[in-house]
């Protein structure tokens, strides 16, 4: 029943979880006490290469204030974890906090310079994914999906079809992936969950794939695999990969994924479209749209997203 609610206890405890590991800092990082003096305050700092995490607990079940002393922050941003509310800049003198009866924060304190929004890959600031064994493995290894959910929160701000762009995410959540071989090479369709800090989530279909050459557009992260090096990256991108949707739905394929599977279909258009014998060459809708779209032949489209 609790799974069945988006409110309930079960779904906050997962959210809770999902968020911590996605900061390193939390399990690994140097562990510094601070020592306000309202003792009815726990507060301390987390620091992991170049990671900072602050936790403040009221301890009371009354309404608390307190000061901290964050020097060592100077000109850097608390941002509240959760609900990514900013707030004001570390300075000088103490930091003051009110918070309420047995509650807590968990911010991570960034420097001014750093609160943009995400950049493509022309900014030379992909993120780096370590995986091993096969690229693939980053969908299934713990450290390396949480990485890459990570990375794909930073990816939807750079695509035309994001609806939430004017909204802020607070996580995104890999549930499902279905591959989808295509010549030498392979796609992860990918159904990633994103939740926003206000309103109802959202869910994407993205095609992921590998490639040595990174595709500049639609680049997702660098990945390092067994002493190897490429990148992620919408297969949206790939020529190649245009021909695939089509070929699913001629053939009526199943392809299984980690947890269901996808059945691709044809409707009366397709078929009276292959009955003329056109030749049909895929390419890439670049108009506007609120999805990925490929153009088979003159004015079909094959949606993706």
């Amino acid at each position: 029943a609790q799974r069945a609610n988006p409110n309930s206890l079960w779904w906050w405890m997962k959210r809770l979880l999902s968020v911590r590991a996605r900061f390193k800092a939390f399990g690994r990082g140097t562990f510094e006490l601070l020592y306000p003096e309202n003792r009815k305050v726990l507060a301390f700092t987390r620091t992991y290469a170049g990671e900072h995490i602050l936790v403040v607990a009221n301890l009371s079940r009354f309404v608390q204030t307190v000061e901290l002393d964050l020097s060592p922050f100077q000109n850097m941003i608390p941002i509240e974890i959760f609900g990514r509310t900013k707030f004001p800049v570390i300075g000088k003198d103490n930091y003051f906090l009110s918070i309420s009866p047995h509650s807590f924060y968990w911010f991570m304190l960034q420097p001014v310079e750093d609160l943009q929004m995400p950049l493509p890959l022309s900014s030379g600031k992909l993120p780096t994914l370590e995986v091993q064994g096969k690229w693939q493995n980053v969908f299934t290894q713990k450290t390396a999906k949480t990485n890459l959910e990570a990375a794909l929160s930073r990816y939807l701000y750079t695509c035309r079809w994001f609806r939430g762009a004017n909204r802020t995410v607070q996580s995104t959540q890999i549930l499902e992936t279905i591959p989808l071989p295509y010549g030498d090479h392979e796609a992860q369709l990918t159904l990633l969950q994103v939740e926003y800090t206000e309103g109802l989530p959202q869910m994407y279909w993205i095609p992921i794939t590998y490639g040595v050459q990174p595709e500049k557009e639609q680049c997702i992260a660098q990945i390092h695999n067994d002493n190897k090096g490429g990148y992620l990256f919408d297969a949206i991108a790939d020529s190649e990969f245009l021909t695939i949707p089509l070929k699913l739905i001629g053939k009526k394929q199943r392809v299984k994924g980690q947890l269901g599977q996808l059945h691709a279909l044809p409707t009366t258009m397709y078929q009276d479209m292959m009955s003329t014998g056109t030749q049909l060459e895929p390419h890439r809708y670049r108009g506007f749209q609120d999805n990925s779209s490929i153009i088979n032949g003159v004015g079909v489209l094959a949606v993706i997203l």
